[in-house]
């Protein structure tokens, strides 16, 4: 598995390594996009809730040097962020999950080149055990710029991956929920 951790880091150093890790997105052109959800949702493509797309499980994209990136929430006590990996979510890092071609659909909102890839943090809660170590920094915002649009890919209260259009869009979702307060004062 080649996996690169980026959920969380302990230090503003581990911000630095995970945007030098996902530098070999920049410049790539998004050939296929998948949408990973539950297996257990209907047959109709509930992820698209008009003018964002809400998913259980994450995105895949496939890009025109023949890899494939995943994104996914992940959660381990109190931290929880995007898990963003240079392969697929399935069988890589899930056992089971429904996987939506929106390839389409992604062409007629998101970019369709990633020019540069901004990140945001915030910091996770303190834990309630006191031998605990420190929160961590925890990665709740991706954001793909492309020269025809962004993609800002965040997490929201119910541990979904929500995808929109804009930072603004992100926010009036509504599905941000204890993430609207840290989402607005992320560290960039």
């Amino acid at each position: 598995m080649n996996s690169i951790w980026t959920a969380w880091t302990p230090d503003r150093d581990g911000t630095v390594r995970v945007a030098d890790r996902l530098r070999p997105l920049t410049g790539r052109r998004i050939d296929a996009v998948r949408f990973v959800d539950l297996e257990h949702e209907p047959d109709l493509p509930h992820w698209d809730e008009g003018d964002h797309v809400l998913l259980g499980q994450g995105l895949e994209l496939d890009l025109d040097d023949g890899s494939t990136w995943s994104v996914t929430w992940e959660q381990d006590g109190t931290n929880s962020g995007l898990g963003i990996y240079p392969e697929p979510l399935i069988p890589n890092h899930l056992v089971t999950g429904r996987s939506w071609a929106a390839t389409r659909y992604w062409s007629q909102h998101g970019p369709g080149e990633i020019a540069s890839i901004e990140l945001g943090w915030f910091q996770a809660p303190p834990h309630d055990d006191a031998g605990a170590e420190p929160p961590h920094l925890c990665l709740a915002e991706m954001v793909l710029v492309g020269t025809n649009g962004v993609a800002v890919i965040v997490l929201d209260d119910r541990f979904d991956v929500l995808v929109c259009w804009s930072r603004a869009e992100a926010l009036r979702a509504g599905n941000l929920g204890d993430y609207d307060k840290r989402y607005q004062d992320l560290i960039r």
